[in-house]
């Protein structure tokens, strides 16, 4: 009866974690269908726009409006999709013995219209009751992350402990670890197979302090064949109960060996070869709360998007895997996280790879009116535009300088940083036929992400002679190309202003020196087509 009190009270303020802080509360473009303007054109509602500090190419857009949903978690939720449905997995804690039990299955077509299942899942008998010091009633699991085997629907998660609470529960003064929890039941059912990752105790903590142990874990399953768990390490002040150190820390398992107890392996010292059971760890992050992980097939970077010890949200970014090559913790990005995050790709609902357009899922308590909420958040990602310095055309279809106005009709006026010249193909003595292309040197190889364009400033009648359908090839020797993307429809500028710039992402970055912009159709009743300026990101 006691330990059912005391359960009552914990869940009625936050469960897992509730006495953490809490912190504060466009789409690229289809290039076979509709290609809207990207980025900068985009309206997102409260959008707050920024960049990074270390890649100072990569730009962001959040939309800070909070879209209430109904993931109120207090977990990271595990996503993953087996035989045309999509899994679910959150909730709340359970206690080892599964007398109290908050966990959640949730199961539909999309995270739009999931519904949680009637049927709850359940802990077997198996799982370990862990008391050490405290010699207390509590030991109580979090299902954490979700793989699903697709060659035979088996269900894998973290199962997140914590236990030996040594002073009152609402402290940090108790430790963590993780296991290995499986169904075989779509869910229903779950077994413990046995401890994956536990923190290094091989050198004493600090004076006066205690094992943090491991836990507030993410899952991340990129699709390289390992899984990662990113988890936080640290310490505890003996006297206070509450945390004076945690970092992150990362460990993998090869799906291969199906995420089983002994064969993770702990990031140290750049090498994967510790154990995960009281192996050495690196820090990978320092002085984290939570650390969520994915990879943007846009950026083609790996990005970490957290909260640090005093609530603060952060993005980082990494270029490899194997490394662990992560990037100063940026806190210019949007305040926007709370204790439990999770990503959604907003095309096919993973929870692992993105594109330029995602979603970022946020679940927390509301200290104040002890409200639960779960939110989330668009946000879109772009690259700055290079600087076109010693850019040279080198071929085009036609072109139509203008007697009375040399400056105007030349195709090098596309380069020129000027809206008020452009170029035109030929019209005067009859209009070249379709398709029209110009051809653009960048001088260097380098990662083309879209380009840029700005249309002809007219006083009147701007759309005319606007580009509408649009192939763009790209090449590394201007010999051997390839597409990057096919847009139709492009949208018309809003007005005849100096700055109306479309942006176009391809579908996935490339390598090349060389542009050319092949249009099969432009806005307007003639054949005539108009660029101010060109430029790429």
């Amino acid at each position: 009866m006691y330990r059912k009190l005391l359960l009552i009270i914990l869940l009625s303020i936050g469960g897992m974690g509730c006495n953490k802080e809490m912190v504060k509360e466009t789409v690229a473009p289809d290039p076979k269908n509709t290609a809207k303007r990207s980025l900068t054109e985009r309206s997102l509602t409260a959008g707050v726009i920024g960049s990074s500090a270390t890649y100072d190419s990569i730009l962001w857009k959040v939309d800070t409006v909070k879209n209430e949903n109904a993931y109120k978690f207090d977990q990271m939720a595990g996503i993953d999709r087996y035989q045309g449905q999509l899994y679910i997995l959150g909730g709340n804690c359970a206690s080892w013995d599964g007398e109290y039990n908050l966990w959640e299955l949730w199961k539909g077509a999309n995270v739009n219209n999931a519904v949680k299942q009637l049927q709850q899942p359940k802990p077997a008998a198996n799982f370990p009751y862990y008391t050490t010091e405290g010699n207390d009633d509590w030991c109580n699991y979090w299902l954490m992350g979700l793989w699903i085997d697709p060659s035979d629907g088996k269900f894998y998660s973290i199962a997140y402990s914590e236990y030996n609470y040594m002073k009152k529960w609402e402290t940090e003064a108790k430790e963590r670890r993780m296991g290995l929890a499986t169904s075989v039941d779509n869910g229903q059912t779950w077994t413990y197979q046995g401890d994956i990752i536990t923190q290094d105790k091989s050198i004493p903590p600090p004076p006066g302090q205690k094992y943090y142990g491991a836990g507030d874990l993410d899952l991340f399953i990129p699709g390289d064949g390992y899984a990662y768990v990113y988890y936080k390490k640290g310490f505890y002040s003996d006297s206070s109960g509450h945390r004076t150190e945690q970092d992150i820390c990362v460990a993998r398992c090869r799906l291969s060996d199906k995420l089983a107890p002994g064969y993770w392996k702990k990031f140290y010292n750049g090498s994967w070869v510790e154990a995960g059971i009281g192996g050495h760890e690196t820090i990978i992050i320092p002085d984290v709360n939570i650390a969520n992980v994915c990879y943007n097939k846009f950026l083609k970077k790996y990005v970490c998007i957290g909260n640090d010890t005093d609530g603060k949200t952060f993005i980082s970014f990494a270029n490899s895997m194997p490394t662990q090559d992560w990037s100063p913790r940026d806190f210019g990005f949007p305040q926007i996280s709370w204790w439990y995050n999770w990503f959604v790709n907003v095309t096919n609902n993973n929870q692992h790879v993105m594109g330029q357009s995602f979603k970022l899922y946020t679940a927390g308590l509301n200290l104040v009116t002890k409200a639960r909420h779960g939110y989330d958040y668009h946000i879109v990602f772009d690259m700055k535009e290079y600087d076109r310095t010693g850019w040279e055309v080198i071929d085009f279809s036609s072109q139509e300088p203008w007697p009375s106005a040399p400056e105007e009709g030349g195709a090098a006026y596309v380069l020129d940083n000027n809206p008020y010249t452009f170029w035109s193909t030929a019209g005067v003595n009859g209009e070249a036929p379709f398709p029209h292309h110009i051809t653009i040197d960048t001088k260097s190889a380098k990662s083309l992400h879209g380009i840029t364009f700005k249309n002809r400033k007219f006083d009147i009648d701007y759309s005319s002679g606007q580009p509408k359908d649009m192939q763009v090839l790209v090449s590394e020797d201007n010999v051997n190309w390839q597409t990057a993307a096919t847009y139709t429809n492009i949208e018309i500028p809003e007005g005849p202003v100096d700055e109306s710039k479309t942006r176009l992402s391809f579908p996935a970055a490339v390598n090349a020196r060389y542009l050319k912009l092949v249009v099969t159709a432009i806005h307007g009743t003639n054949k005539v087509l108009y660029f101010s300026e060109i430029g790429a990101f």
